[in-house]
This record gives structure tokens, C-alpha cells and sequence, in this order.
């Protein structure tokens, strides 16, 4: 047996099981009685836990192929998205063909009513038209409305149904199932960071460059996008689950989430018309019968009506929302004051600091070409995590550690003035300059805050004479020595330093080397108009070398306007020997 991971749970009541299962199971056939040639009712499994609660199992046979897709396809199969084999296989790592993606695009997007009522007989103009009358007429339906809802590329005479589709190809479904087109087709001259942004048809970058900004796709890890690449139908599936956020985000939907504060459901405002169940859309989303009551994690109270019939979903596995009880804590989302999707969160993985932020993104230039990027968003636990800075790109847990501790520092809450809130992420992130930034952030109650601005006072560095590359040898008395050596390319920076005194001597390199050089820089705010008299006092003042005591200094800078400059000086040690015996034969005489 399963158990739960509950800090607090107190069940309404204890129902028999037995009832429970039988009253599931018909609720079961009655969701998933209709699927076709494709899904059968057996594959529906249940699985009651020590707590009672009976868990329906949106799982297939060959799940364990990829469980790290079974949450993704577990939740597609229960919004009736994505559908199995006729053996109760998912077959997850196989590639998904173009006509099963189109398939599952036109469900996603809640058409298959539509186009299941479209004739078979409707005439398709495309070059491979007779195969598919002969091969997918079961398909027919949902490729004319994929056609009237403009998912097809215009340049496209042949689907190809047979054909695995591509990530460049489903990328492009996706963006246009989402009604984005027009914010593609204003990109196109844009050129992907990609490694391999060659390997990208120019007729779709603006396609991809949507997808990734709205995080449906991404690149690997060597900094590479395999736009050629076959898309596994496990891959689909989480394609799938991101698309339907920006579906849920365009439809007026938000999310929430805290923990139940009170649930009630009433059997007499049961209005369920089971003849009526004939669309994804209807057989997924109930009528309510329910009221819940959440505390948000920001400290409101929040109501919402529910279905007592809407599955519920923790990680690959679901649970009726009749099931759910005090104290679980939940993320839901909200349309017209009705919760359409909910989520049973982990209660150990819930952080009371940073829970009251779901999404958390910063976009600033900071002159020269700098960008600095921070991405955050928290999907009922799941957690993506994104930091670009001076070209450098961090993912995964590194990422996730470091935003996370980041928004407990800032303690962002709704309650906050713009002003506040833009004060608070520049000081944290330690930001005193910028061009301009763009700041968004979803709370956990629902309300969004975007704050867009444009730095008017902002001198960039090319037109200060700014420091590129630095350069300093220095030695003075006690045989001490200094180096330094700093370099600044468009944000990537390769700092040394070197100390050496007649007893010891250390090295620092990387973001400590940096910082430390950085200062001095800061401390002597040099530019190309100071004369090299003012650059090397400013130098030894910030650096406190006495310049009596100075044997040896050499400095090399170059400007970020491309002013390059050179200073050298030595003191000649044998020169001073010789004065000091000419003074002392003076003196005898």
C-alpha cells in the first residue's frame, strides 16, 4: 500500500470503500467509455491507500519506460489529451508520428467535438490526400480542424501523417495551437543563440523563438537545439502539459495555492447530464457541486465552487476532489471562480518562504551588450529554474537553489507598491545601474504584477570610457609584489590576482579575483581622459602603495571605446647607490 505525504490530514468523514469504489469506477467508465479504437476501460486502475483515499492510476503497462514523464502523461490521459494502445501500452519512447500530434494539439485545445462531427467525405488539398482517405480517415476530422484553425505551415502541400515529427515541426504546432502567429512572424529576422542555429529553417525561427520564451521547449545542455530531432511521444506529453498553461493563461484562467481551510460538497446540486458528456472539455471539467476554501500561501482566504468529480492530481496518480480534506495543501487553477485543475501537493517539499511566489522573472540590459536573465516557476512542486548572466547559462538544481534562497531574502507579497517590489529585486540581485528592466511575478492568491522600466539617466559604459581589460606589475620595498590581470568580454570576465611578499605569496582567480579588481576599478573611475599622472595616483591611492617606496609599475588598460594605454616606471636602484656615496664623500670632505 501507498501512503500519503500529509503533515495534517482530517478526513470529513470515513466513507465505506467499497461504495467509493463502485461509485469511481462507474465515473471511470463514464469518462473514459467513449475513447474509441484506441483506449479501453480496463486500463483504468485504482489503488486505495491506508488513509482511505482511492487513488485512480492514470497509468499504462509500459509506463516505467520513462517514468520521468508518467506525472505528463498521466495528467494528458485524464484531460482525455493523449490515449494508449490497444495492448495498455503508452509506448512513451516511441517517435510521435505528425498526424497523432495533430491529434492530441486539436484535443489540447478542447476542438474534438468539432472534429469528431466534421464529414468524412470533406475533400483535402493535399498532395497525400489519398492516403490519408485510405490510412486515417479516423483522423479526418481533427486534420480539417487543425486546418481551419490555421495550425498548418502555409508553405505545407503534404501532412505526411506516417512521418515523425520533429522538434522543430512540433514547436511550431504548439505555438500556433496557442494563437501566437503573429508574435512568431515579428521575430523571424531574429537569429537563435543556438549552437546549431544554422540547422534552423529560416520559416520558423520566430516559431521557435516563441516556444522557447514561453518555455514549451528548450535547448540541451552543450547549448544546442537538434531542431531535426524526433520527438518522443513521453517528449509530447510534457510538451503537451506546457502548452495547456498558456491555453489556461489565455482563456483567463490563474492559479492559486495554500492549504484546504474548508471543503463541502452537496449531493443536491449534482447537475451532471451524462448524455451531455460527448467533448474533452465536458467530461473533463464537471459542473461543481462543491465549495473549497483555501488559505493562500500569501495569507488570504480564497473560494472557489468544484466538482466533487474533478480529478485531482499527485505526481502520475489522481484522486477524486471528494477525497481531498482540511489541512491538504493544493495548487488549483481558477477559471470564473471555478477550480477547473488541482493539484495535491507534497507537504514536505512546500518551503513557507518561498511558496507565496508560483512564477518569478527578470529581464534587464545593463549597457555594453549585458543582459542578465532570471527565470522561476513552481508547478505544484515542480520547479524550473533558468539564471543567464555574462553569457553564462545556469539550469537545474544550481539554479533552483540559488532563486529559491534569493525570493526568501526578498519576501515579496502582493501588498507591496511597485516601487517597493523593484527596489527590493535590484538591491537583492545588487544592481545599482541598469538600461532597462522588465520584472514579472505571480503570486499565490492569483494576482500578477508586471513591471516594466527604462532607466533614462543611464550612461552606458562604451561612452565613459569604461575599462575592458586591466593590466598591473607592481613592487616596492620589502620585496613585496602585486599583479593583476582582469578582462571583460561582453560580460564574460577572467580575473587573476597574485600577492607575493618575502614570506609568502597567494593567488586568487575567478568571482573573488574579480570582485577584488572590480572595487579598485570602481574606487578610481578611470576613463581615457585622465592624464597618466591622475591614472597611476589614483591606482596606488586605491590600492595604499606609498609611491616613495615604489621600485617598479607597469599598467596596461583598454577602454571600451578601444583607447589603449601603457605606463612604466622604475626606479633605478644603482642610481640611488651612487648618489648616496656622492653624499656621503661630500660629507667627508
Amino acid at each position: 500500500m501507498q501512503r500519503w505525504d500529509y503533515d495534517i490530514f482530517k478526513p470529513r468523514e470515513r466513507m465505506n470503500t467499497m461504495k467509493k469504489l463502485s461509485g469511481l469506477l462507474i465515473i471511470c467508465f463514464l469518462i473514459f467509455g467513449w475513447a474509441g479504437n484506441v483506449v479501453a476501460a480496463q486500463e483504468v486502475k485504482t489503488n486505495v491507500t491506508e488513509d482511505g483515499r482511492v487513488q485512480v492510476i492514470m497509468e499504462f503497462d509500459d509506463i516505467k519506460e520513462a517514468e520521468w514523464a508518467a506525472g505528463y502523461i498521466g495528467k494528458m490521459k485524464s484531460k482525455q489529451v493523449v490515449e494508449g494502445f490497444e495492448d495498455g501500452t503508452y509506448r512513451p519512447n516511441q517517435p510521435i508520428t505528425r498526424v497523432q500530434a495533430i491529434v492530441m494539439a486539436v484535443r489540447l485545445m478542447g476542438l474534438e467535438n468539432e472534429a469528431k462531427a466534421k464529414t468524412p467525405n470533406t475533400k483535402l488539398h493535399f498532395k497525400d490526400a489519398e492516403l490519408i482517405d485510405k490510412e486515417f480517415k479516423w483522423a479526418k476530422g481533427y486534420i480539417v480542424v487543425a486546418l481551419e484553425n490555421g495550425l498548418f505551415d502555409a508553405t505545407e502541400d503534404r501532412i505526411q501523417p506516417n512521418k515523425p515529427a520533429s522538434r522543430i515541426w512540433v514547436a511550431g504546432l504548439l505555438v500556433k495551437s496557442l494563437g501566437l502567429q503573429a508574435e512568431a512572424l515579428s521575430q523571424m529576422a531574429t537569429i537563435p543563440e543556438f549552437t546549431d542555429a544554422e540547422q534552423i529553417p529560416a520559416g520558423v525561427v520566430g516559431y521557435l523563438l516563441v516556444a522557447v520564451d514561453k518555455g514549451i521547449v528548450s535547448g540541451y545542455p552543450d547549448g544546442s537545439f537538434k531542431p531535426h530531432k524526433n520527438v518522443t511521444r513521453a517528449e509530447m506529453a510534457a510538451l503537451l502539459d506546457r502548452t495547456n498553461e498558456g491555453l489556461l493563461e489565455n482563456s483567463g484562467a490563474v492559479k492559486v495555492s495554500g492549504k484546504i481551510k474548508d471543503i463541502d460538497f452537496d449531493a443536491t446540486r449534482v447537475t451532471t447530464n451524462v448524455d451531455q458528456l460527448i467533448s474533452v472539455t465536458d467530461s473533463v471539467y464537471r459542473p461543481m457541486d462543491g465549495q473549497i476554501t483555501i488559505d493562500s500561501y500569501t495569507g488570504e482566504a480564497l473560494s472557489y465552487g468544484i466538482s466533487s468529480e474533478l480529478l485531482v492530481q499527485y505526481h502520475n496518480k489522481f484522486i477524486r476532489a471528494d477525497q481531498l480534506a482540511v489541512g491538504d495543501p493544493v495548487g488549483l487553477v481558477v477559471q470564473d471562480q471555478t477550480v477547473i485543475e488541482a493539484a495535491l501537493l507534497d507537504a514536505k517539499g512546500i518551503d513557507d518562504t518561498t511558496a507565496a511566489i508560483l512564477g518569478f522573472e527578470v529581464e534587464m540590459e545593463l549597457g555594453d551588450d549585458k543582459e542578465y536573465k532570471l527565470k522561476y516557476k513552481n508547478m505544484n512542486g515542480r520547479v524550473e529554474a533558468e539564471i543567464v548572466e555574462k553569457n553564462k547559462k545556469w539550469k537545474g538544481k544550481e539554479a533552483e537553489a540559488f532563486l529559491e534562497k534569493l525570493l526568501s531574502e526578498m519576501s515579496l507579497t502582493p501588498d507591496l507598491s511597485r516601487d517597493e517590489v523593484l527596489e527590493t529585486v535590484l538591491a537583492a540581485l545588487n544592481v545599482k545601474e541598469f538600461k532597462d528592466i522588465e520584472l514579472k511575478i505571480q503570486f499565490s492568491n492569483g494576482e500578477k504584477l508586471t513591471i516594466e522600466k527604462e532607466n533614462e539617466d543611464f550612461v552606458s559604459d562604451n561612452a565613459d570610457g569604461g575599462v575592458r581589460e586591466f593590466e598591473l606589475k607592481a613592487e616596492w620595498s620589502g620585496e613585496e609584489k602585486l599583479k593583476l590581470k582582469y578582462k571583460n568580454h561582453e560580460g564574460d570576465v577572467e580575473a587573476e590576482v597574485e600577492i607575493e611578499s618575502k614570506n609568502d605569496k597567494e593567488k586568487m582567480k575567478g568571482d573573488e579575483a574579480a570582485e577584488m579588481i572590480e572595487n579598485v576599478l570602481e574606487q578610481t573611475a578611470l576613463s581615457d581622459e585622465m592624464t597618466k599622472q591622475e591614472i597611476t595616483e589614483s591606482i596606488l591611492t586605491a590600492l595604499e602603495i606609498d609611491a616613495d617606496e615604489l621600485k617598479e609599475l607597469e599598467i596596461k588598460i583598454k577602454f571600451t571605446n578601444g583607447t589603449e594605454l601603457e605606463i612604466e616606471f622604475e626606479q633605478d636602484d644603482d642610481e640611488d647607490e651612487e648618489d648616496e656615496d656622492d653624499e656621503d664623500n661630500e660629507d667627508d670632505e
